[in-house]
């Protein structure tokens, strides 16, 4: 066999080797993946009683389930439905959540629970009376649903436990075929190592040691309006409900400023965000849109030089979020077309 066919017969093999790796990667993700998501469903339902009482006259059917919010959100606008094909429902009865929170309706063979919302955690039962029925009790069907989610039913332990044993020897196969993966590219993960390990200290040679970075944004703008004496603005800026990033807390601020007709705290208000953006490390388009909000500021005080000067520099580069904004707002529109 030459050189060129021992050449192309060792590609092939490379070739094949990475398919079957990829294909048992692919597969042992998706296992992973759909046995630890179907174990945490959001809405899930799962049947408490389904008997029968025999009795000398009538048998009665006897059938309850009971419905969970296991997520950490509450659902909104959920819909119980059970539809039983054999038997009559004589009795039906719904706890764990108030008569005021709940409508119950249906009809002798139908069952239908509405509950405006279910909080995180919260469950409540459903249990229904059937007369005329036979031994065992037929499963109604069951369909429960919410806001943007469907309800599953929770597996038995028995069930789990067969489920989990038929994909055991799947998932072990699959995490073997991961490991030789990982062992055949290991070469490859040190080569390039140095390359990365090389721009991760270029990034961090970019970072400007003049410039404040870290922390909580809101601190590092209330401090900015501190040395500018605004200090009820700081104030406001600190009590804040929730946090606030550069380019949010300039509207926030623009806007008060505005609205409040007063030109020495807008003059000062000009300054802080001038000085905020000298003093803090703020990304780019942050800064444009800090940018926009002075030139409107330095607009309302009769500073038009300012004002386009603050429109130029957040027109510099080619953004067409921030041409966005100017657009559509009234007073920076107007000096844009004074600048073109």
């Amino acid at each position: 066999m030459t050189d060129k066919e021992n050449t192309k017969k060792g590609a092939l093999s490379t070739i094949l080797i990475t398919g079957l790796v990829s294909l048992a990667v692919g597969v042992g993700s998706g296992l992973f993946i759909n046995y630890f998501t179907e174990k945490r469903p959001k809405l899930t339902y799962d049947i408490t009683t389904q008997e029968v009482f025999t009795g000398q006259v009538n048998n009665i059917g006897i059938f309850a389930f009971r419905v969970s919010n296991d997520g950490k959100k509450e659902i909104e606008n959920l819909l119980c439905q059970l539809n039983f094909s054999e038997g009559k429902i004589t009795e039906r009865r719904v706890g764990g959540i108030p008569v005021s929170a709940r409508t119950v309706g249906g009809s002798d063979e139908e069952i239908e629970v509405s509950v405006p919302f279910l909080n995180p955690n919260e469950h409540f039962s459903v249990q229904v009376l059937l007369g005329d029925v036979k031994e065992p009790l037929v499963r109604p069907s069951i369909e429960i649903r919410g806001k943007g989610i469907v309800g599953k039913e929770i597996e038995s332990p028995e069930s789990s436990k067969k489920t989990f044993g038929n994909i055991f020897p799947l998932l072990i196969a699959a995490i073997a075929t991961l490991l030789t993966a990982l062992a055949t590219l290991k070469t490859v993960i040190d080569r390039r190592f140095k390359n990365l390990s090389g721009m991760l200290v270029e990034l961090d040679d970019m970072k400007d040691p003049t410039k404040h970075a870290g922390g909580d944004q809101r601190d590092t703008i209330a401090f900015a309006l501190d040395t500018k004496a605004l200090y009820e603005d700081a104030k406001i800026i600190r009590e804040w409900p929730r946090e606030l990033t550069y380019w949010a807390a300039s509207d926030a601020l623009c806007n008060i400023w505005l609205t409040s007709k007063d030109n020495d705290r807008t003059v000062k208000g000009i300054e802080s965000l001038d000085f905020l953006v000298n003093y803090a490390a703020i990304a780019d388009d942050s800064k444009r849109i800090i940018f926009l909000n002075i030139a409107k500021l330095a607009f309302s005080s009769d500073n038009r030089d300012l004002s386009k000067k603050y429109l130029s520099d957040a027109l510099s580069e080619k953004d067409d979020f921030i041409k966005k904004r100017v657009e559509a707002d009234t007073i920076l529109s107007s000096l844009y077309k004074s600048l073109v």
